[in-house]
C-alpha cells in the first residue's frame, strides 16, 4: 500500500524506518502482524482482540523459545523498572498499537546488555513512553502565555517519574544501597522545585509528520508511534533549569563564548546529510530559503578541505557522501584553501555541494555549548521594519561574542540622519555573526553597523531580499541593559532585558524576557541569602515591581578560581569548586595550550595557555576522566552582582538561546539532563538494588549491592563489560557471577531468595513441562494473565509496574524488617486461579474452555469442547509432553520432577508426603506422574527460591464461635487512586463574606479549568464557620450534592497528612518525598508519619483496639487495601480478600481427590526457622482456601444473595461484593467491620476527565448505598473517601492538573451529622494565602488524623491512651482541633472538653448487654511461630 505497484502516479520516496524496524509482510497469514492492504484483504483481517494478542503471542513465543535467554530475561526485568501501563489504562487505547508496543520492548531487548543511557534516550523520547506519562506536545509557561494569554505550567508528570522510578529515586544512595542520612534523617534526591524545573525540559517533544511504508495503512498516525519523538523548540522552556546538586543544567559544559574561532572545521564538529534539500533539521530555518534561488547559499568549493571531508571520495574518486561525518581532528587550510567561502564566516548552518548537475546539503551540528544568562557589554537585537523612526516589532538583548544575529549598516553619519535605512549584509542567507564581525561586513562595504532611523526589512539588501518580517534578528549599535527579576518570597529569579525606549520613545520588549515574565527559576545565592523586600526598598539599583517581586541591576563578572595548583587537593576538589565547562586544547590551534602534566594533582592533566603550575590563569583547563567520562573544566566562575549591594548568586547558564532558539540546543539540553541522572551518585546502587530484585534477590546485603553498583559505575566485571560507564552487561554479570549468587549455604538463610514472579513461574512451567502445540498456528499467547494471576506482558497496572521494590507484606517479612515486592500481587483470587491453572495444564493440556481456569487466551470461539475426564488431552489445542527418564520407582519420577521445578530445593517432610500420596497410583504410570506434578506445584518450594522448613500438620483457621451483641458498625474506605482533582469537586459558590471565591477559583484555576457556575449543584454552608454561605459540587457527582443536602453526607475542606501544623513559611516541605504516588498513600493508608507503628495500618490498629476490647472485627479488602487495614501482628488479625468474582471450584475431575486438603499440608505450619519468604506463600495460599472455603459456604445459603443489584461499571461490582459481605456479618459473627475498596484513574495529568470519573463513582455510590438501606445498614456505616492527595490548582499546559497536598474529601453515612463543611476552606484563595505554595499546592489545614479520631470513637474506641496507639502522631495536633464522634455523628458518645489549662475528652458510657467473651479471630494454631498473614495488595500506583 502507498507503493508505486498500486499507486503508479505517486513519485519515488526516500523511506526511512525507525531503529531495528523491519519491514511487516502483509501475506503472512494468520496471528502475523496485521497491516492494511485494501486492494489484498480489506481495511483489516483481524479483530480487536487478535489484534491486542499479537504482542502477548510474540512475547510469550520468545520468552519460550529464544536462544538468548538471559536476554529476554534482562529485558523482562528492564521493562518491571521502566513501564508503561495497560493499554486500555491511559490514553495509549489503540489495540492497532501492537507494533509499537514490540518496538518499545525491543528498546529493552536491543539494549539489555549495552549502555543505559542509550536506553533512557530511547526511552524519552519514545512516543509510547510520551503518550502514557503524558509528555508529548508538552509546552513551556512561556508558549502557552504568547498562544492564549494561559499561565499553564509544564506537565510534571514525566519529570517526577523518570526520577524516582526509573533513575535515582526518592532517597539519596550510598554505593551499599543504604540511605544517605543527615542529622538523623535520609536526604531526598529531589525536592518539589527540582521536579518543576526538569519539568521544564521535557516540553516540546512532538509527533514526527506522517511517513510512508506499509504500517500507515489506513491509519498514517500509526506509523508515528514507531518513530522517535522530535523537538519542536517553539514550545520548548528556553530559560536556565536548576540540577539535583543545586546547580544548573549545562553546568560543566563549555561556553558558547569560549568555542574557538572557525569551531566548524575542528575536532569534534558534526555534519549531518540533508540530500537534496538545503533546509536544516535542527536550526529553524525557513523551508522555502534553500530552494529560493535568488539568496545567497554557503557553497564549498571542490577544492576545500570540508568538501574533501564531507565528499569521502571511493577509489574511483566519486563521492560518497556519509549520512553522518565527525571530524576526528581540525581540519588544515593552506593559504589557497582559506579564500573559500566558508573560511570567511564564524558559522555554519548548512553547506552545499555541487557535483555535476547535483546538490547535496550538509547540516553543520555545533559541539554542545551553553550560554550564561547575565553578561556585560549586552547590545540589542531588533528584527523586524522600523517605521517612522519606531520599531515594529519587540526586540531584547544579545551577548556581543556569540553569533547572534546578521549585520545591520547604514551610511557613515546615521546616528544624525533620520533618512538612512538599515542594509543587510551576509556570505549566506540566514547568517549569524558576533557583533565584532557586523562591524567589520558593515567597514568592508564602507558603512558602519547601526541602529538606522528606517528599515523595511524585505528590502534591505540581497540577504533580505523574500524574507518574511522577524525571520532572524538584527544587531543594533545600541546598548542594552541585563536585569534580574527576583520572587521575594522563595528567592527565585527571572532574566529581563531592558533594551530602552526606541526614537520615539515606546519600548517593546520580547514577552519572554520583559518585566512581567514568570520564567522563574532558582539560582545559589551566596552569603547570607536572597534580596527581601526591606532590602529591594533600600537599594538604589533595585525596585519594587507588583506585591512579590523586586527588578535589579546586574552586573556580571569572571573571576579565578584556583592561582595555584597547590590549592588543589583532588579532583573532588576541582568538581565542586569549577562548574564552567572548557573546550578540549586540541581543538584549539597547535600552540595554543601548553600541557603542564598534572601539577601534582593525581588523574589530571593541567593546560595553560601562558601560566604555570604556580601561576594558573582564568583559562587554565583541568581535565579528567570521571565516571569513564572525559571532563575538561575552566579555572573560572562568573558572578551576578546587585549594584550597591552585598547580593550576588552564581551566574545560571542555558542551552537555548533566548534571542535565537534552534533544536540542535534543545536537544542538547536533553542530553545533559538525562546525564544529570545517569550519573547521578544514587543511579548505580538504585538500579543496582532493582535489577538485583527482578533476578531473584528482594533483600541483597549491601557488600552485594556495592559490588553490582560498582560494575554498573565501571563497566566491568571480571571479563565482562565494555568499561563504560552504565554498562548493563557488567551490571547482570555481576548479578549472576557474584558469590552470594553462587554460595548454597545461602540458600539456607531465611532471609534469602524472593518469591518468584507469577508469569515467570507459569514459562517455567511451559518450558521445563515442555509445552507442545498440537495445532501449529496457536500460539499462547498469555493475554489478560494481569487480572488473573496478578502478571502479564505488556499489562502493567501502572508506572509503578506490578510491584513496588519497598513493599513489605505484614507478617515475618515485615517483622524482620524486609521486604518482597512480588507478595504485592498475592491477591486470594490470583493465587487460587494459578494453582488451578496448573493443575488443568498438568490434566489436560491448555484447554480452551471458559468453564476452568486455564492459562488459554486466545479467542477460538470454543473450537474445542470442554474435557471431563481426568488425563484427557484430546481436545486441548496444546499439552505439556513431559516424561521423566526413569519411571522406575516413585523416587525417581520425584527427584527428576524435583530438580525442575523447584531445582532440587524440595524438604524431606513434603518429599514423604508426596512419596505416599504418589506411591498408590504407581500402577497408572502416567497418572502418578500428573499427581506429583500437581503435588509438586503447590509447594511452598515451587513458589519461593529458599528452603523452607515445616511440620507436618496444616494451618487451622477459625472464625468466630459465638455472636457479640454489640450493634454492627462498618467503615467503608473509598479510595481514589492517583490523586483526585477535588477542587473541581467542591467550590465555592457565593455569599461569601470577604471576597469573591469563585472569582479567585477561576482566576486560580484558569478559565478553561475552571467549572461553570451552572455545572455545579448548589449546597448550603450555612453554620460550617466557611468564609463563603454558599458552595457548589461538581454536577457530574449529583449524588453527592443531595446526601449533602438530606444532612448524609459532609466535606472534610483542605484535608491531607500533616505532621504538624505548619504554613509556608516554614518546615513545610520537610518528610513529604515530594508527593510522591506511594509515598503519600503510604502516609495516608498508615496514618504514621513518624513510623512508630511499622508494618501496620491506621485501620488494622483501630480493629486491633476494638477486638482488644472485646468487639469481633473483620478486616477486609475488595482491593489495594492490605496496608491501611494491617494490624499489629501480635494480634494476629488477618485481613481477608472480598472478591468481586464468585467462590472457585478447585480440583475439578481430580487426579487426587483430597488434593486440597494436602496442598494445605505441603504449605502447613512453620518452624520457627522457616524461610521468610515460603512462610509468607504458605500462609497467603492457607488463608486464601480459607477464605474460599468461607465463601463458598456463604454462596450456598440463598437468604444472602444479593437480586437486582444494579452493576453499571467496575466500581459497582466492587460495592456489590461489600455489601453482600456486610449480609453475611451474623453468619460470620462480626460486629465491627472495615472495608476498603478503589477507584482508579484519577491522575489526570493530561486532561481532566471528572466529567467521566465521577458518574462512575456516583452510580455505583447510589447503588450500594440502596442496598445498605435495604439491609437496614446505612445507619450503622460511614462512608470515607480518600486519595493519594490533592492536585495544583493551577493547570499544566496539557489540560490537566499535577502532584499536590491539600485537598476536600468526603463522609457519606445515615448517622453523620452531615450538611456541613468542616475543617477550613481557604480564603483568599490565592497566593495571598498562608496555604498556598507555587502553582496552587495547598497545605492542609485539616489533619487526617482529625478525621480518623472522630471515626474510631464512633466504632468503640473512646480512651485516650488507645486512641493514641490507633493514631500515633495525635498528640501533634490541639486535641480540641481533633474531630471527636459528637462532632461528626448523631449517636456520637464523645466530646473534646476545653479546660482552663488542659483539653481533654469526656465520652458516654456505653455497654453492650449480655457479652460473650469473643475469640481470637481469626486465629491459626499453632502460634510457636507466625503463620498468619493477611491478603497482600494489588500494586499501589497512580492511574
Amino acid at each position: 500500500y502507498k507503493t508505486l505497484e498500486y499507486n503508479p502516479g505517486l513519485r519515488p520516496q526516500l523511506m526511512c524506518g525507525s531503529p531495528q524496524e523491519i519491514a511487516s509482510d502483509p501475506f503472512f497469514g494468520d496471528h502475523g502482524f496485521d497491516v492494511a492492504v485494501p486492494e489484498k484483504s480489506g481495511w483489516r483481517s483481524m479483530t480487536d482482540f487478535e489484534l491486542s494478542g499479537q504482542r502477548h503471542t510474540i512475547w510469550t513465543h520468545l520468552a519460550l523459545h529464544a536462544n538468548d535467554q538471559l536476554r529476554m530475561k534482562m529485558a523482562w526485568s528492564l521493562s518491571q523498572i521502566i513501564s508503561v501501563g495497560l493499554p486500555d489504562e491511559r490514553p495509549v487505547d489503540d489495540f492497532e498499537d501492537t507494533e509499537a508496543y514490540l518496538a518499545f520492548y525491543d528498546m529493552f531487548v536491543n539494549n539489555g546488555f549495552g549502555s543505559f543511557r542509550q536506553l533512557m534516550t530511547e526511552f524519552s523520547f519514545s512516543y509510547i513512553m510520551a503518550r502514557w506519562l503524558s509528555f508529548e506536545d508538552n509546552r513551556s509557561l512561556q508558549y502557552n502565555i504568547n498562544k492564549d494569554g494561559s499561565a499553564n505550567y509544564p506537565d510534571e508528570n514525566f519529570a517526577r517519574e523518570i526520577m524516582q522510578l526509573f533513575s535515582v529515586g526518592l532517597y539519596k544512595l550510598n554505593m551499599d544501597g543504604s540511605k544517605v542520612v543527615e542529622n538523623g534523617k535520609a536526604v531526598d534526591t529531589y525536592s518539589i522545585e527540582d521536579i518543576v524545573s526538569y519539568s521544564r525540559a521535557w516540553t516540546g517533544f512532538v509527533k514526527r509528520s506522517i511517513r510512508g511504508g506499509v504500517a500507515s495503512g489506513s491509519k498514517g498516525w500509526l506509523s508515528k508511534s514507531m518513530d522517535p519523538l522530535k523537538i519542536d523548540v517553539d514550545k520548548r522552556d528556553w530559560f536556565p533549569k536548576t540540577n539535583l546538586d543545586g546547580g544548573f543544567i549545562g553546568d560543566k559544559v563549555a561556553l558558547c563564548a569560549d568555542l574557538p574561532s572557525k569551531h566548524f572545521i575542528r575536532a569534534g564538529a558534526t555534519y549531518k546529510l540533508l540530500g537534496r534539500s538545503g533546509t536544516p533539521e535542527l536550526h529553524e530555518d525557513n523551508h522555502v530559503w534553500a530552494q529560493n534561488p535568488d539568496l545567497l547559499q554557503l557553497d564549498l568549493d571542490s577544492t576545500s578541505p570540508l568538501y574533501a571531508k564531507l565528499c569521502e571520495a571511493d577509489a574511483s574518486g566519486g563521492c560518497t557522501f556519509p549520512a553522518k561525518v565527525v571530524l576526528d581532528q581540525n581540519l588544515v587550510y593552506n593559504e589557497a584553501a582559506k579564500n573559500g567561502s566558508e573560511y570567511a564566516v564564524d558559522t555554519i548552518r548548512a553547506v552545499r555541494m555541487k557535483v555535476g548537475n547535483l546538490s547535496i546539503w550538509y547540516e553543520y551540528i555545533r559541539v554542545p555549548c551553553v550560554e550564561h544568562a547575565f553578561f556585560r557589554d549586552a547590545k540589542r537585537v531588533i528584527q523586524g521594519n522600523m517605521k517612522n523612526k519606531a520599531e515594529q516589532s519587540p526586540n531584547m538583548c544579545a551577548n556581543p561574542k556569540l553569533e547572534a544575529a546578521t549585520p545591520l549598516c547604514s551610511d557613515i553619519g546615521w546616528e544624525t540622519n533620520e533618512s538612512a535605512n538599515g542594509v543587510i549584509y551576509c556570505h549566506y542567507n540566514a547568517e549569524r555573526v558576533k557583533y565584532e564581525s557586523a562591524v567589520e561586513i558593515c567597514e568592508a562595504n564602507g558603512m558602519e553597523q547601526s541602529y538606522p532611523w528606517i528599515l523595511k526589512q524585505y528590502r534591505a539588501g540581497p540577504c533580505a531580499e523574500g524574507i518574511q518580517d522577524r525571520e532572524f534578528r538584527m544587531w543594533a549599535n545600541a546598548e542594552c541593559g541585563l536585569k534580574v527579576k527576583v520572587e521575594l518570597e522563595l528567592g527565585q529569579i527571572a532574566i529581563v532585558h531592558s533594551p530602552g525606549p526606541d526614537r520615539v520613545g515606546n519600548v517593546n520588549v520580547e514577552k519572554h524576557v520583559d518585566i512581567d515574565s514568570d520564567n522563574f527559576f532558582m539560582v545559589p545565592w551566596e552569603g547570607s541569602g536572597h534580596v527581601a523586600l526591606n532590602d529591594c526598598l533600600s537599594i538604589s539599583s533595585c525596585y519594587v515591581h507588583g506585591d512579590n517581586y523586586c527588578i535589579c541591576d546586574t552586573d556580571a563578572t569572571e573571576s579565578i578560581v584556583y592561582s595555584s595548583s597547590g590549592e588543589v587537593a583532588s579532583i573532588d576538589d576541582i568538581t565542586s569548586s569549577l562548574h564552567i565547562g572548557a573546550i578540549d586544547p586540541s581543538a584549539f590551534d597547535a600552540g595554543t595550550y601548553s600541557d603542564l602534566g598534572n601539577c601534582g594533582i593525581q588523574g589530571v592533566t593541567v593546560y595553560s595557555k601562558a601560566g604555570d603550575c604556580s601561576s594558573l590563569e582564568l583559562d587554565t583547563i583541568f581535565a579528567f576522566e570521571q565516571n569513564t567520562k572525559p571532563i575538561f573544566l575552566k579555572n573560572s566562575k562568573s558572578t551576578v552582582s546587585i549594584p550597591g549591594s552585598a547580593f550576588q548568586f552564581r551566574n545560571p547558564v542555558h542551552f537555548i538561546s533566548l534571542s535565537d532558539p534552534e533544536a540542535r540546543d534543545a536537544y542538547y539540553e536533553t542530553d545533559e539532563v538525562l546525564d544529570s541522572l545517569f550519573y547521578h551518585p544514587s543511579s548505580p546502587p538504585f538500579l543496582a538494588i532493582r535489577l538485583l530484585q527482578r533476578f531473584g534477590v528482594s533483600n541483597p546485603s549491601p557488600d552485594f549491592i556495592a559490588r553490582v553498583a560498582t560494575a554498573y559505575k565501571t563497566g566491568s566485571f571480571l571479563e565482562f563489560g565494555s568499561n563504560k560507564y552504565g554498562d548493563l552487561g557488567a551490571t547482570v554479570a555481576a548479578i549472576l557471577l557474584d558469590k552470594e549468587s553462587r554460595s548454597v549455604v545461602l540458600d539456607a538463610d531465611q532471609a534469602s531468595g524472593h518469591l518468584r514472579e507469577p508469569l515467570i513461574k507459569v514459562i517455567s512451567l511451559f518450558r521445563s513441562m515442555g509445552l507442545r502445540y498440537e495445532m501449529p498456528l496457536q500460539i499462547t499467547t498469555l493475554i489478560n494473565m494481569g487480572g488473573k494471576i496478578g502478571q502479564g506482558s505488556f499489562e502493567y497496572p501502572s508506572v509503578f509496574s506490578f510491584f513496588l521494590p519497598e513493599f513489605s507484606p505484614p507478617g515475618v517479612v515485615n517483622q524482620a524488617g524486609l521486604v518482597s515486592p512480588e507478595a504485592m500481587v498475592l491477591q486470594g483470587n490470583n493465587m487460587l486461579f494459578l494453582l488451578e491453572a496448573y493443575f488443568n495444564t498438568v490434566k489436560f493440556g491448555i484447554v480452551d474452555c471458559f468453564k476452568m481456569d486455564s492459562f488459554e487466551s486466545w479467542d477460538s470461539g470454543n473450537l474445542f469442547s470442554c474435557p471431563s475426564m481426568e488425563g484427557d488431552t484430546s481436545s486441548t489445542p496444546a499439552r505439556l509432553s513431559y516424561w521423566p527418564q526413569s519411571v522406575a520407582s516413585v523416587d525417581n519420577i520425584i527427584d527428576e520432577l524435583d530438580i525442575l521445578l523447584t531445582s532440587g530445593r524440595l524438604q524431606d517432610r513434603n518429599r514423604a508426603m508426596i512419596k505416599s500420596i504418589v506411591y498408590p497410583l504407581m500402577g497408572d504410570i502416567p497418572k502418578a506422574v500428573r499427581a506429583t506434578q500437581q503435588l509438586i506445584l503447590s509447594t511452598p518450594e515451587y513458589h519461593s527460591t529458599t528452603l523452607p522448613r515445616k511440620q507436618d500438620n496444616a494451618r487451622e483457621l477459625t472464625g468466630y464461635t459465638t455472636k457479640h451483641k454489640a450493634p454492627y458498625k462498618a467503615v467503608v474506605i473509598l479510595m481514589m487512586r492517583g490523586g483526585v482533582d477535588s477542587w473541581n469537586m467542591l467550590v465555592p459558590k457565593g455569599q461569601c463574606v470577604t471576597a469573591d471565591a469563585y472569582e479567585e477559583y477561576v482566576e486560580a484555576r484558569g478559565e478553561v479549568h475552571a467549572i461553570p457556575q451552572g455545572n455545579l449543584t448548589s449546597i448550603s454552608a450555612v453554620g460550617s464557620s466557611q468564609d463563603c454561605a454558599e458552595f457548589g459540587v461538581n454536577v457530574n457527582f449529583r449524588l453527592l450534592a443531595d446526601l449533602y443536602n438530606q444532612g448524609q453526607a459532609l466535606f472534610m475542606a483542605n484535608t491531607g497528612v500533616l505532621a504538624e501544623p505548619v504554613t509556608k513559611h516554614g518546615g513545610w516541605k520537610e518528610g513529604l518525598r515530594p508527593f510522591a504516588h506511594n509515598t503519600m498513600k503510604e502516609l495516608f493508608y498508615t496514618a504514621d508519619v513518624y513510623g512508630e507503628k511499622p508494618g501496620t495500618g491506621v485501620m488494622g490498629r483501630l480493629l486491633d483496639a476494638l477486638n482488644q476490647n472485646g468487639l469481633q472485627t473483620s478486616a477486609n479488602n475488595v482491593g489495594h487495601g492490605m496496608t491501611m487495614l494491617s494490624g499489629d501482628q501480635a494480634f494476629n488479625n488477618p485481613v481477608y480478600t472480598v472478591s468481586t468474582k464468585d467462590p472457585s471450584e478447585l480440583n475439578k475431575y481430580p487426579t487426587i481427590d483430597n488434593l486440597i486438603d494436602v496442598v494445605k499440608t505441603l504449605n502447613g505450619v512453620g518452624d520457627i526457622s522457616n524461610s521468610m519468604m515460603s512462610e509468607h506463600w504458605s500462609s497467603r495460599v492457607s488463608s486464601a482456601l480459607f477464605e474460599n472455603e468461607q465463601m463458598q459456604e456463604i454462596a450456598a445459603i440463598p437468604e444472602f444473595e444479593l437480586t437486582d443489584y444494579p452493576v453499571s461499571v467496575k466500581l459497582s461490582e466492587s460495592f456489590k461484593a461489600i455489601a453482600g459481605y456486610m449480609k453475611s456479618r451474623d453468619y460470620r459473627k462480626v460486629n465491627r467491620e472495615v472495608f476498603f475498596l478503589s477507584q482508579g484513574g484519577f491522575d489526570m495529568h493530561n486532561e481532566n476527565l471528572l466529567h467521566e470519573k465521577f458518574p462512575e463513582t456516583n452510580d455505583a455510590l447510589e447503588g450500594f448505598i440502596q442496598e445498605l438501606k435495604t439491609q437496614g445498614l446505612w445507619n450503622s456505616t460511614v462512608i470515607v473517601m480518600g486519595s493519594d492527595f490533592g492536585r495544583s490548582m493551577n493547570a499544566n499546559s496539557n489540560g490537566g492538573t499535577d502532584h499536590a497536598w491539600g485537598g476536600h474529601y468526603f463522609m457519606a453515612g445515615g448517622s453523620l451529622k452531615g450538611g456541613r463543611i468542616i475543617g477550613e476552606y481557604p480564603t483568599p484563595l490565592g497566593p495571598e494565602s498562608d496555604f498556598w505554595t507555587k502553582r496552587g499546592r495547598w497545605i492542609p489545614t485539616t489533619p487526617w488524623e482529625a478525621i480518623w479520631n472522630g471515626v474510631a470513637q464512633w466504632m468503640g474506641v473512646h480512651d485516650d491512651e488507645e486512641l493514641d496507639g490507633v493514631l500515633p502522631n495525635r498528640k501533634s495536633f490541639g486535641l480540641c482541633d481533633l474531630f471527636t464522634d459528637k462532632d461528626l455523628f448523631v449517636d456520637g458518645a464523645c466530646q473534646c472538653i476545653q479546660g482552663i489549662n488542659e483539653q481533654y475528652t469526656m465520652c458516654d458510657d456505653i455497654t453492650y448487654s449480655p457479652t460473650s467473651f469473643p475469640t481470637t479471630s481469626p486465629s491459626m494454631s499453632p502460634t510457636g511461630s507466625p503463620t498468619s498473614t493477611p491478603t497482600a495488595d494489588l500494586p499501589d500506583d497512580g492511574s
